[in-house]
């Protein structure tokens, strides 16, 4: 993989805490995407994009320099990036199948159209007071969904050895606890519900 290919893939927006992120607050350290973290999650991602049919792209990433790990996948900002990503730092330092399986949720979001979904107002969301643009979180039914249409793309983007990370990270935000809150705040998450992640990746799909 060239350096000039990793830097041109992932575009980082840094627009004042402006654009995905509504506000600056003390949680913020938002930096420039380094070499390494951007060859990460280009390789995370490179299989999915490519299996739900956007090839070759570019992608917007905002990315938060703090150790509570958080991804959210979102439509491009403008008609030159097909996805765009908020992430934190040590959420880029995950085993690449966790990061991958993580990465597969949030476009399964897209896919299902979760991401659109009008919410109510939530004014006391610890996400929507940091910054973060997803003021609302998804259902439960939508976690099932996006789970289960992760699963799917794992499997036949990068086989079944990659759709056993979705219930490796599960288990790891169970596990890590608050250190995953924000993430967890829009994407609820129970130990029944990583468990169940494991099941989703046996047997012929």
């Amino acid at each position: 993989m060239s350096h000039r290919r990793a830097v041109c893939l992932l575009a980082v927006l840094l627009a004042a805490c402006g654009g995905w992120l509504a506000a600056c607050g003390g949680g913020y350290k938002i930096r420039p995407i380094t070499l390494e973290e951007s060859a990460a999650l280009q390789i995370a991602a490179d299989p999915l994009v490519r299996q739900v049919g956007l090839g070759r792209c570019t992608m917007a990433v905002t990315l938060n320099d703090v150790p509570s790990r958080t991804l959210e996948v979102l439509p491009g900002p403008s008609p030159e990036f097909c996805l765009g990503f908020t992430v934190t730092s040590s959420t880029l330092s995950l085993p690449p199948d966790e990061l991958r399986a993580l990465v597969a949720h949030g476009i399964s979001h897209l896919q299902l159209e979760h991401a659109r979904t009008v919410s109510s107002p939530s004014g006391s969301s610890r996400a929507l007071a940091r910054g973060y643009t997803q003021a609302r979180s998804f259902t439960a039914q939508e976690e099932t969904s996006a789970d289960q249409q992760a699963a799917r793309l794992l499997t036949t983007a990068a086989g079944g050895e990659a759709c056993a990370g979705l219930a490796k990270v599960l288990e790891r935000a169970v596990a890590e606890g608050e250190r995953w809150s924000d993430w967890t705040e829009q994407h609820p998450l129970t130990p029944a519900r990583a468990a169940a992640a494991r099941g989703l990746c046996t047997g012929p799909r």
